[in-house]
């Protein structure tokens, strides 16, 4: 399940269980439907999600007060034009994001190569091929040649 399904997810059972403490750690946590259910039942949950709650308000608070010491990064160096050709590391290519991610990088007309990181055998070759031969959005600028000669998984 990638981020984005995972998200909507989260979403509908907040909406549906009028759970408002639900987030995604419990999706994560729960990845077979019968355990998911039992989390959403189990009054354990709310004790885990305000745990987690008070964790990520202590670190809140931690980043809160480092805001001042951060420096400011100089003008100049952060107005600095990249002008040669670019090649990127792109992790998680294979899911909705990491697909959108991909075309728009291949899109670009400064981009040399993108190297993809994935979990699968493959580097996930084969799923993004699958992905951009059924995308819904093709565009004429994107064709799948571009994933021969411009993309290498590992």
């Amino acid at each position: 399940m990638d981020f984005l399904l995972a998200l909507r997810l989260a979403r509908a059972l907040r909406w549906v269980f009028r759970l408002t403490q639900l987030g995604l750690l419990t999706i994560y946590q729960s990845p077979i439907v019968l355990e998911l259910a039992g989390a959403i039942s189990r009054t354990e949950t709310t004790v885990v999600i305000t745990q987690t709650c008070n964790i990520m308000a202590s670190l809140l608070d931690t980043y809160r007060q480092l805001i001042p010491e951060t420096p400011i990064p100089d003008k100049t160096a952060s107005s600095a034009h990249v002008v040669g050709a670019v090649n990127v590391l792109l992790t998680g290519s294979t899911g909705t994001l990491g697909s959108m991610f991909l075309r728009s990088l291949l899109n670009r007309p400064n981009m040399s190569h993108v190297f993809c990181l994935n979990r699968a055998p493959d580097g996930g070759r084969s799923v993004q091929k699958e992905v951009q031969a059924t995308s819904n959005n093709k565009t004429a600028d994107f064709s799948t040649d571009n994933l021969e000669t411009s993309v290498r998984f590992i």
